[in-house]
């Protein structure tokens, strides 16, 4: 077995063009499903006693997430299998 030792260097133009990169946009998911991803994250912090949310005091990028976060964590405890009457609730509020 051979072991081959690889080395990839960017000039300054190259890491611009990566950061740029970064900050690009990336495909955006239905409100439904970024909600059904903060809900089952929320419930599973709540079940687990964590006080603080993972963004800490700020506020999160997406608001449907953390709107699924704080619903899922409301919900901790409770045995639910979907968050649809969560996400229900959500639409009520948002109208």
């Amino acid at each position: 077995m051979r072991i081959i030792k690889v080395t990839i260097c960017f000039d300054l133009a190259d890491r611009a063009g990566i950061l740029a990169a970064m900050k690009r946009p990336t495909k955006r998911f239905e409100d439904r499903v970024r909600f059904n991803w903060g809900f089952w994250d929320g419930k599973s912090d709540g079940e687990r006693k964590r006080r603080a949310a993972m963004w800490a005091g700020k506020k999160h990028p997406d608001p449907t997430y953390e709107a699924g976060y704080w619903a899922g964590k409301k919900a901790a405890g409770e045995n639910i299998t979907s968050s649809a009457n969560a996400w229900q609730e959500h639409q009520r509020r948002a109208a």
